[in-house]
């Protein structure tokens, strides 16, 4: 519970349709931008890198790429 509150007292917004791809590799949510950024990569929360269980972190990928189906592609 500590580390959700410390992440969501440190959260950042990100618009689905700058949302390129988005995957879960060993508990850790990694989603890249249009541009090409990558965004929650190695968060650190009182200097630990935020994971999760891989189960959950492969849910909430599977959700964020369902909601942003609904949007047009990056632009080329």
């Amino acid at each position: 519970l500590g580390g959700v509150k410390g992440f969501l007292d440190h959260s950042i917004a990100l618009s689905l349709k700058d949302t390129k791809s988005a995957s879960a590799r060993d508990g850790e949510v990694i989603v890249v931008t249009c541009d090409g950024s990558k965004v929650f990569s190695e968060v650190k929360i009182n200097g630990s890198t935020q994971k999760y269980p891989q189960q959950q972190a492969e849910d909430f990928v599977k959700n964020l790429l369902q909601a942003r189906a609904k949007f047009p592609a990056c632009p080329a």
